[in-house]
């Protein structure tokens, strides 16, 4: 049989076998389970959560319902159905339950790289390819739900790298679209996969459109069964256009040297290259060259780009080291200690005192103000940083009344810049922005600069100092 370019035949001196035969996606497994259900403290998670419940609640929002900045603009909830699966668990076994749900989803990730890193044989060559691409995702699989996207666009990779049946490509796409809007990004890493595998056969056969319809049905039927049908097809392309806004977001932004995850991203680009120029198997070249470029103009491309190179540089691994991995454990038995690893970490996450970590959320500043009826009111506009106004929402819901949160597709240049270049870098003037937006209370870090212009203020008065916040007040309100 002739093999495909970019093959590598194992090492003659693989001669040892791994002890545990192939255990190792197991071990993967318990690992990332473990070090997935941490404690809750992400802000973002936070809001999806608060809409979940809202969801469980009234049904599925279509307008804005937290903010006084902008009540009632039009809303498309992408993440409407990770938000579903937080509130349920929540409501039904409790707050620890999302947080073994999140450590499944990792360690469900971490065992599926591993998979993916066949090519390589060895045992150290795999613990290496599996523990490079983990190193890069550790910033980026929290509660969000990008990481049960980053599950799906390895799962997605299995299918086709494998030649499983395409039609597994439906389900695993109509659910992405419903849970992230990263979805288009694995469309283009399936279509590049699939250009791939047709360059190495130096022929087009039906299974390379098989491969791409198959993700293109499930990605028009998971739209079709949402309540935002078409508009959640659209929504990528429409967050794109907002570039005025994605300009303040980090995470939005080129990659800084300086991050460890991209030193390490910039690492995996080389063993990329090194791969392709050893074997020639230059039919990688599409998705190389694609991802690096995702990746190089923003962070957030990173994780997917690390995962979906991860194929490419699998078999430059295989002479690495002289022990090779046994055959795969039986599916019956691998299961069997899969659960049985789950219910013991369950048991101790279940066991956990305290399921969140609020430490950088203004928890004691907002208590003082709730007694005194100075958040969550109607007639009290609070100025506050995004991440505390996603604290509000999952603290007080619809009834929050943010200025500002974190969902860059719904607030405007005008107040996304009053907030960055303003109420942040004092840019722009602090007093013109809080008038704008009839500002009665400010909610913000005692250490940041809005909070020593507040103190030295003859408008504003400092009413209370907790847990590093300050809460300021309008003199001429009737709130102080």
């Amino acid at each position: 049989m002739t093999a495909v370019a970019g093959a590598t035949t194992e090492p003659a001196s693989a001669g040892r076998r791994a002890p545990f035969g192939d255990w190792w996606g197991t071990v993967w497994f318990a690992l990332g389970t473990f070090a997935g259900a941490h404690l809750l403290s992400d802000n973002s998670f936070l809001t999806h959560l608060a809409t979940g419940r809202l969801i469980l609640q009234s049904g599925v929002p279509h307008a804005d319902p937290y903010s006084f900045t902008i009540p009632g603009k039009a809303w498309v909830v992408q993440s409407w159905l990770f938000s579903i699966i937080d509130a349920s668990l929540e409501r039904w076994v409790g707050d620890w339950a999302i947080r073994l749900f999140l450590g499944l989803v990792v360690g469900c990730l971490l065992a599926t790289l591993w998979r993916l890193s066949r090519p390589a044989k060895t045992l150290l060559g795999r613990v290496a390819i599996t523990a490079l691409v983990g190193a890069i995702g550790l910033g980026y699989w929290n509660e969000r739900p990008q990481t049960l996207a980053f599950l799906l666009l390895a799962l997605a990779l299995v299918v086709v790298l494998e030649e499983h049946n395409p039609l597994w490509l439906i389900p695993i796409f109509a659910v992405w679209i419903d849970v992230h809007g990263s979805w288009p990004l694995g469309l283009v890493v399936v279509g590049l996969v699939a250009l791939h595998q047709v360059m190495g056969r130096r022929r087009l056969d039906h299974r390379a459109w098989d491969v791409c319809a198959a993700a293109a049905l499930g990605s028009l039927l998971g739209a079709a069964v949402s309540p935002f049908g078409i508009d959640l097809l659209t929504f990528t392309v429409k967050l794109l256009g907002h570039s005025d806004v994605l300009k303040y977001i980090i995470e939005w932004r080129r990659p800084a040297l300086g991050d460890p995850a991209t030193l390490v991203f910039i690492a995996e680009v080389l063993v990329v290259a090194w791969a392709m120029y050893r074997a020639r198997a230059w039919s990688w070249s599409p998705l190389a060259v694609v991802m690096v470029v995702l990746a190089a103009t923003s962070r957030r491309n990173i994780p997917v780009a690390s995962i979906a190179l991860l194929p490419v540089m699998a078999p430059l691994f295989a002479g690495v080291g002289t022990i090779a991995v046994g055959s795969p454990v039986a599916r019956r038995r691998a299961l069997t200690v899969a659960l049985v690893m789950t219910v013991a970490i369950g048991a101790v996450v279940a066991a956990t005192p305290n399921d969140y970590d609020l430490g950088p959320f203004p928890v004691a500043a907002v208590t003082w103000m709730q007694a005194r009826h100075l958040v969550a009111t109607p007639d009290v506009n609070v100025v506050a940083p995004d991440y505390a106004g996603n604290y509000l929402e999952w603290r007080y819901g619809p009834r929050a009344r943010v200025f500002i949160d974190d969902r860059a597709e719904l607030f405007t240049a005008q107040i996304v810049g009053d907030y960055a270049e303003g109420l942040l870098a004092g840019k722009r003037s602090w007093q013109t922005i809080l008038n704008r937006y009839n500002s009665n209370i400010v909610l913000w870090p005692s250490n940041r600069l809005l909070a020593r212009e507040l103190a030295k203020s003859t408008d504003w008065r400092i009413i209370h100092t907790a847990g590093g916040w300050v809460v300021g007040c309008r003199v001429a309100s009737d709130l102080c």
